[in-house]
């Protein structure tokens, strides 16, 4: 395997290991958010209703652990199209 095989592995690699974050962050953001600053909202579902979330739906949570994780969201998504370019 030569140099430039083993950086093209890598890259795609490091690219699958970057958007498997972003997708398991993304659920972390909602699980935090639902069971947290929004789990009144949470309460107006029935058990096994399904709505669909997304992290954009909590941008302007108060909750400074859930602002974190979207800023490493954000960081990520900036990594991954750097790594798909």
């Amino acid at each position: 395997m030569t140099q430039k095989d083993i950086y093209s592995s890598t890259t795609i690699k490091v690219s699958n290991f970057i958007e498997n974050s972003i997708e398991e962050l993304s659920d972390f953001v909602i699980q935090l958010s639902m069971s947290g600053e929004f789990s009144d909202i949470n309460e107006l579902f029935n058990d096994g209703e399904d709505i669909v979330l997304s992290v954009a739906d909590f941008l302007n949570t108060s909750d400074t652990k859930v602002q974190r994780l979207i800023k490493v969201l954000i960081s990520l998504k900036d990594a991954e199209k750097t790594f798909r370019a």
